[in-house]
């Protein structure tokens, strides 16, 4: 895989990614930190592929859109930093059979209060995710 950091306020480390069709590729290098709150909203989208949190035990993690083991275009969650990068570790990018070479990962997070209402405005980043042919 090539890697491209990439800095922003809450979203701490984004790389560009390398994958192969028609392969689970890992979305591995994403963090997220926010010293000033407790709960945070992490939105990530995706424009032509996949997306999928391969992990059904995530402890703390509530999903305001999507699911475990479920292929999808989006899936936004509520947790606190360290709850939301362990969730980060388990999410793979599937591409798309109809669409290859670059593909494009929309990264948002936000505040969330104490009752569990967002604030503010989103922090956001995108990066891309190159999509070889298997040869």
């Amino acid at each position: 895989r090539n890697r491209v950091n990439i800095k922003c306020n809450r979203l701490v480390s984004i790389d560009k990614i390398h994958c192969f069709e028609g392969t689970d590729c890992p979305l591995e290098g994403i963090t997220v930190a926010d010293p000033d709150s407790e709960v945070l909203e992490l939105n990530l989208s995706v424009q032509n592929g996949n997306i999928e949190i391969r992990n059904s035990s995530l402890s703390g993690i509530h999903f305001i859109e999507g699911s475990t083991g479920e292929p999808q275009k989006l899936i936004v969650i509520i947790g606190s930093s360290q709850q939301i990068n362990m969730a980060l570790k388990n999410f793979i990018y599937q591409s798309s059979q109809v669409h290859l070479d670059i593909d494009e990962v929309t990264l948002l997070v936000k505040d969330v209060n104490s009752t569990n209402t967002t604030g503010g405005k989103y922090d956001s980043m995108k990066f891309e995710i190159s999509i070889s042919r298997i040869k």
